[in-house]
């Protein structure tokens, strides 16, 4: 008649739970009261909308009545749960208890070398990676960033219960690759970051001249345009040289 359910494999110090009670309509009034129990055996029954424990690492919050949530901020001390319903026209309380451990968490890290990691890729390289391995109880959710922006395109794997890998792939290199990288880890425990700077190279020859024209030719009409060809690969690109502004424009092919 009374279903006491919490939403969560592990607890762990400063992660917040909801638990939820389930009451039957048909013996029950309206109405659930909670308790919470600590180790020392000392309990309190939740009345008011908001109670503040000096007791919890935070406040335990009290939601619509009719949905008979309660959501605790967990510390070391924290050792059960309890709901109560009254029952229709008595003065008889039922009540069923959740009791659980909580366990210390581990503020993630994120494997390899200390402080930037430079990596550096030619322009056409295909199949690459940045991949950024994290420990942490409980496992850490991943973020990336590039120059200072939410990156969406990466991948995430998780090898066991304490560890997890997060890697962007990079199909195809392109100028557009360059960048900085920064893997953010977060769990209750804490936060830690670490930043891969992309370094992306192309070395480039002149193949040939596109228009018919001689050096004099091209200084008098004042553009000289030609391919470039990319010692690594086949991809071409556009070139022009504008005598009179002084000015070199290259354009990657996308070709």
């Amino acid at each position: 008649m009374i279903s006491l359910r919490y939403w969560a494999k592990k607890i762990y110090v400063g992660q917040n739970i909801t638990f939820g009670c389930q009451v039957s309509s048909y013996y029950f009034s309206r109405g659930v009261r909670w308790a919470i129990g600590w180790k020392n055996g000392s309990h309190i029954l939740v009345k008011e909308a908001l109670v503040n424990d000096t007791r919890t690492s935070g406040p335990v919050q009290w939601f619509r009545r009719n949905i008979n949530s309660l959501v605790v901020t967990a510390d070391l001390n924290l050792t059960t749960i309890g709901c109560y319903a009254p029952v229709w026209n008595t003065s008889e309380w039922k009540s069923q208890n959740v009791t659980f451990a909580v366990l210390p968490s581990i503020a993630p890290k994120i494997l390899g070398s200390a402080g930037v990691e430079i990596i550096e890729w030619y322009v056409n390289d295909t199949n690459k990676y940045i991949q950024c391995s994290v420990f942490g109880d409980p496992v850490p959710s991943v973020t990336w960033k590039k120059d200072d922006k939410f990156w969406y395109k990466y991948f995430r794997s998780t090898s066991n219960e304490t560890s997890l890998t997060s890697r962007i792939n990079v199909t195809r290199v392109s100028y557009g690759t360059h960048g900085e990288y920064v893997c953010t880890a977060k769990n209750v425990g804490g936060i830690v970051s670490k930043t891969y700077k992309v370094l992306v190279h192309g070395n480039f020859y002149i193949q040939c001249i596109v228009y018919p024209w001689s050096i004099v030719d091209a200084s008098h009409n004042k553009i000289m345009t030609f391919y470039l060809y990319n010692i690594r690969g086949n991809r071409r690109s556009y070139a022009s040289l504008n005598f009179f502004t002084k000015t070199f424009v290259f354009v990657e092919s996308r070709q």
